[in-house]
């Protein structure tokens, strides 16, 4: 059993993936502080520039104890007959669709998920879409397969 599976066969996301948040929590924040910064100046608004870093600080600091608890709150299986993913503790939130059910699922991988070795799968279903991730390349191509084979269809007919 490795570090991101649990006793009863659901799995976590890896390490990769919270460290993949944060930074992207930092990069928004930054980038939603500047803008906000930018508009101040330049629509000369009368509101202090030390408000709106102080603003973005703390917005970026919850998130940034929230995004621990989240990783660690996520879980997920995927088998032949069943896609389970569950999230939350306090605000509980399970998907669990039978895999027949399943119309595709999709391996995606942006230049950043890239660098850090992960991936998302995206998973369509008549009522709508449903991503799991980010996990691992290899965990991502293992999802998409099971999902297929339990669907009856193959890699290449997706």
């Amino acid at each position: 059993m490795n570090e991101t599976q649990t006793g009863d066969g659901v799995k976590r996301l890896p390490e990769a993936a919270r460290t993949y948040r944060m930074i992207q929590a930092v990069t928004v924040a930054g980038i939603l502080t500047a803008v906000a910064c930018a508009a101040v100046v330049l629509l000369r608004l009368p509101v202090p520039l030390p408000f709106v870093v102080a603003v973005g600080a703390l917005f970026l600091t919850v998130d940034l104890v929230f995004i621990p608890l989240r990783h660690h709150w996520f879980r997920y299986r995927v088998s032949e007959d069943e896609y389970f993913v569950s999230r939350g503790r306090f605000l509980l939130t399970t998907v669990t669709v039978a895999v027949p059910q399943i119309l595709h699922a999709e391996v995606i991988q942006g230049p950043v998920l890239r660098q850090f070795g992960l991936a998302t799968v995206r998973v369509k279903m008549v009522v709508g879409d449903h991503e799991l991730g980010p996990v691992t390349t290899q965990e991502a191509d293992a999802i998409r397969r099971t999902i297929l084979s339990g669907s009856g269809r193959t890699v290449d007919e997706s």
